[in-house]
């Protein structure tokens, strides 16, 4: 993950039933997060239901992401939860 101003951030995640919780260092603006995400060549994400198409989000505030297929018949919705913290002890 980065920030918008292309600082990589050290960030710990952990994942439980599609949901993901990200804490990046302390004092990493979370209101200008740049995250990357691995899927198919042809899947799309979107992102509080808008296609995502790598600007900055807000992660101060809990976010949804569907990733779709090419044929639009299979998804998958995750929440991910961000907050500043130390990545090596939070997770």
């Amino acid at each position: 993950m980065t920030e918008a101003n292309g600082v990589l951030v050290t960030a710990g995640c952990a994942g439980m039933k599609n949901y993901y919780f990200i804490s990046a260092n302390e004092g990493v603006d979370l209101t200008k997060m740049k995250p990357s995400f691995s899927i198919s060549d042809k899947a799309k994400i979107y992102v509080n239901g808008v296609e995502y198409k790598g600007d900055p989000l807000d992660c101060t505030k809990i976010i949804d992401i569907s990733v779709v297929s090419e044929s639009g018949n299979a998804h998958t919705n995750y929440k991910l939860v961000a907050q500043n913290g130390d990545p090596t002890l939070d997770y």
